[in-house]
C-alpha cells in the first residue's frame, strides 16, 4: 500500500483571494508548492475543525488552471447579479444533483468520513427522486452549471414503497458487491447508525395524511445566501398546488436550516436527536421534522 505524505498549510485569513486579478500573482507560488506536496490520501485530514478544513479545500482549489477560476468567477457574478434560472430537472441535470447531494451530505461535513463511496450514497440520497419521480424536480441553473436543486415525491407512501421493494435491496447488492464492509470506515459509520436506530432516534411520528408530499432541498456553498432555495422552494409549492396536494414536509439536522424552512411558512411538526454523526461531527446534532399546509 502506498503512503503519500500530506503537508497542510494553514493560510491566515484574508489569504485566499477572491479577486482573479489578484490571484494569478499567486498562480506560481500554488504551482511550486503543488510539485513538492503529496496529495495522495486527502481524505484523512477528518481530525481538523471545520475551519481548517475549508482552507485546506480552498488552498486545493487554487490550483486550478486561470480559465477555469474565471468560469467559476463569472458563474459566482452572474448569481450575484440574480441571473440564476430556476427549472425542472431534467436527465442532463443527474450528475450534478448527485455530486452536490454528496458534497452537501452530513451537514457538509464531507462525506469522506462516513461513507467513501460516492455512487452508494448519491444513490441512497437522490436515486428515488432523480429516477422514479423526476417530473417533481427541479434546478437552479448559472450559466452552464447546476447550483442548487429541489427533488420531491407528492405522494411519500408512494415513495416509501418504491424506495424499500427496489432500492435498499439494489443498495445492499451494490455494497456487498464493492465490498465496501471490508473498509473501516464504512463499518464505523454502519456501527454508529444501527445503534441510533436502535436507540429509536428514528422514530417520528407519522405526517403522511397532512402532508403527503416531501421534499429535498440543497445549494451549492458558494451560491447560499441569494435566494435560490426560496424559489425552488416557490417553484415546488406552485406545482404541488396544481395538482392539489394539501400539505408538504421535510427534515432537517440544521439549525439553520430550520429557521429558513420556518421562514418559508413551515411548522416544527416534531424534534430529535442523532447521535450517530457525533464521531465525526464530535457533537450531537438535533433533528426537526417541518411541515407546511398548502
Amino acid at each position: 500500500m502506498r503512503h503519500g505524505i500530506i503537508c497542510i498549510i494553514v493560510l491566515p485569513e484574508g489569504f485566499l483571494i477572491k479577486s482573479h486579478a489578484r490571484f494569478f500573482h499567486y498562480r506560481l507560488f500554488i504551482s511550486f508548492i503543488s510539485k513538492i506536496l503529496f496529495y495522495d490520501t486527502i481524505k484523512r485530514y477528518n481530525y481538523l475543525d471545520m475551519r481548517i478544513k475549508e482552507r485546506v479545500k480552498a488552498l486545493i482549489r487554487l490550483n486550478s488552471t486561470p480559465r477555469e477560476i474565471a468560469l467559476r468567477g463569472s458563474m459566482a457574478d452572474m448569481a450575484e447579479n440574480n441571473d440564476v434560472v430556476i427549472r425542472k430537472f431534467s436527465a442532463k441535470d443527474r450528475v450534478q444533483v448527485r455530486r452536490i447531494s454528496c458534497e452537501t451530505a452530513f451537514l457538509g461535513a464531507g462525506h469522506d468520513c462516513f461513507c467513501d463511496d460516492e455512487e452508494v450514497l448519491a444513490d441512497a440520497l437522490t436515486l428515488y427522486f432523480t429516477d422514479y419521480e423526476p417530473e417533481s424536480g427541479f434546478v437552479a441553473v448559472s450559466g452552464e452549471g447546476v447550483v442548487g436543486y429541489l427533488i420531491g415525491a407528492r405522494d411519500t407512501a408512494r415513495m416509501e414503497k418504491i424506495v424499500n421493494s427496489k432500492i435498499v435491496p439494489g443498495l445492499i447488492g451494490k455494497i456487498f458487491r464493492k465490498g465496501l464492509l471490508r473498509r473501516q470506515v464504512n463499518r464505523t459509520f454502519l456501527a454508529h447508525l444501527l445503534l441510533s436506530i436502535f436507540r429509536g432516534e428514528f422514530f417520528a411520528p407519522d405526517v403522511n395524511r397532512q402532508y403527503p408530499a416531501i421534499l429535498h432541498i440543497n445549494i451549492d456553498a458558494q451560491y447560499r445566501g441569494l435566494h435560490i432555495g426560496t424559489r425552488l422552494i416557490e417553484r415546488y409549492v406552485e406545482l404541488l398546488r396544481e395538482q392539489n396536494i394539501k400539505g408538504v414536509h421535510c427534515g432537517t439536522m440544521s439549525d439553520a436550516a430550520k429557521e429558513f424552512f420556518r421562514k418559508q411558512g413551515f411548522s416544527v411538526l416534531s424534534t430529535g436527536r442523532r447521535t450517530y454523526l457525533r464521531y465525526c461531527l464530535g457533537k450531537i446534532v438535533p433533528f426537526y421534522l417541518l411541515g407546511k399546509r398548502l
